[in-house]
C-alpha cells in the first residue's frame, strides 16, 4: 500500500509541475484515499487553486488544519486561498496564526503585507516587509 501511495504522490507532483492540474488533483485524491495526510490536502488545494476551484481548495485547507492545527504552513496556504476568494480579513487571521506558530515564516510576513495593502493598512504592510527583510538577513 505504501508503494502505491508513493506512486500516486510522486505522479501528482510531476503532473502539477507540468501544468496538468486536473491529473494532479486526481492523483492527490487517490493518495489521500490511501493515506490521508495534511500535506496531501494542502497539495491538492494548491492544484485546485490553479484551476480556479477556490472553494474546493478552501475545503482541503480546512481539512489540513483539522488534521494538524499547530502547523503554520496549513494556515498560510488557507490564507492564500482566502485571498483568491477576496476574503482579506480572513486571510489576515490565517497569516497571523501562521506567524504565531512559526515566527520565522518569511513568506507569511511578505504575503500578509499584500493583504494589509489590500485592506488599506500601508503602514502595517511596511512593517511586515521590514520584518521579512530582517529575517532574511538572520
Amino acid at each position: 500500500m505504501l508503494e502505491e501511495w508513493t506512486n500516486y504522490w510522486n505522479r501528482a507532483f510531476t503532473k502539477f509541475d507540468i501544468g496538468d492540474y486536473e491529473g494532479s488533483i486526481n492523483d492527490f485524491t487517490k493518495a489521500i484515499e490511501l493515506n490521508p495526510t495534511s500535506g496531501g490536502y494542502i497539495s491538492r488545494a494548491k492544484a485546485k487553486n490553479a484551476i480556479g476551484d477556490h472553494l474546493g481548495a478552501l475545503n482541503d485547507n480546512n481539512k489540513a488544519i483539522e488534521m494538524h492545527p499547530n502547523t503554520g504552513r496549513s494556515y498560510f496556504e488557507r490564507a492564500l486561498t482566502k485571498e483568491k476568494l477576496g476574503d482579506f480579513n480572513g486571510a489576515m487571521n490565517d497569516y497571523n496564526k501562521a506567524i504565531e506558530l512559526q515566527p520565522m515564516f518569511i513568506q507569511a510576513y511578505m504575503d500578509r503585507a499584500k493583504a494589509k495593502t489590500a485592506l488599506g493598512d500601508h503602514e502595517g504592510a511596511e512593517r511586515d516587509l521590514t520584518k521579512a527583510k530582517e529575517l532574511q538577513r538572520d
